[in-house]
């Protein structure tokens, strides 16, 4: 009984999936900066799929020109022609009637203190954890998930906080090419089933860079270079995730197990009974 406890408990480790996330779907639309307050020399980064043109207004309703360059997959950057005013607030937001509630705002902004023209260092350390794993497994919302885990440290900046810097991943051979945008709460680059970041196949083995930007736009250099990984074949990474994280479990009931049988053959050992001479 107690030898074939070891291979069943082996397999109910390998087979227990791991905690699901949260059931969502999330578009990938994300602009830097979120909202808040910026510098009259402000430039906006955002990652946008939709066919429609977006434009910024005054808290008057006034429209301020834009010019908008695209920098990546679905990532424009739009700078203002002109200074902002300080003390004012801007609203981002699609073009259209103000009042089409299907099109809502994006992000609202106050102007205040001087223009930033100092760029900012890039981050002196980073990592890239590569995943390809499936979430919310067993139910209904199940889904392919693959990308990088991107841990930075290091950026710095002499007129932005450290808590105001997104980080760029471009190309290490055309540092103008965007990859990807993090902004300073972000850390994944991937994509799912209803999620967009960054095209992890097309960009597999690629050489990529990390550039620190500023509310103002300020782009940092380029810092160390990075090798993505090769793409994964989804039931390979599972195998090596799976036996990853439970390699500790297995040990400890191996061990568990092999106590118990060594109490148990101790205990059903016959007592020595003392002879008479």
């Amino acid at each position: 009984m107690f030898r074939l406890a070891l291979p069943l408990l082996l397999g109910i480790g390998l087979l227990v999936p791991s905690p699901s996330h949260a059931c969502s779907c999330a578009d990938g639309q994300v602009v830097f900066p979120k909202e808040g307050t910026v510098p009259p020399n402000v430039v906006f980064h955002i990652r946008w799929w939709r066919p429609i043109p977006l434009r910024l207004v005054d808290e008057h309703g006034e429209k301020i020109p834009l010019s908008t360059e695209q920098i990546g997959d679905r990532l424009l950057r739009l700078t203002p022609n002109n200074l902002l005013e300080g003390g004012k607030r801007y609203t981002l937001e699609p073009e259209g009637k103000p009042q089409d509630s299907k099109w809502p705002p994006i992000a609202s902004y106050r102007v205040e203190g001087e223009p930033d023209t100092t760029p900012p260092s890039p981050p002196a350390a980073a990592q890239f954890h590569y995943e390809h794993t499936l979430v919310n497994f067993g139910n209904s919302c199940k889904t392919e998930h693959e990308g990088y885990t991107v841990l930075t440290e290091g950026a710095a900046d002499d007129h932005t906080g450290r808590a105001q810097l997104a980080t760029l991943v471009v190309s290490a051979s055309n540092p103008e090419e965007v990859l990807a945008l993090l902004r300073p709460d972000d850390d994944f680059i991937g994509q799912s089933t209803c999620f967009y970041n960054f095209d992890v196949q097309s960009f597999a083995g690629a050489q990529v860079a990390l550039r620190s930007v500023d509310l103002a736009g300020n782009r940092s250099a380029p810092g160390q270079v990075f090798g993505l990984q090769q793409h994964m074949p989804l039931w390979i990474s599972l195998v090596l995730l799976t036996t990853r994280g439970r390699v500790l479990l297995i040990m400890f009931v191996s061990i568990l197990i092999g106590l118990v049988l060594l109490v148990a053959r101790g205990t059903g050992r016959p007592s020595a009974t003392p002879t008479r001479e």
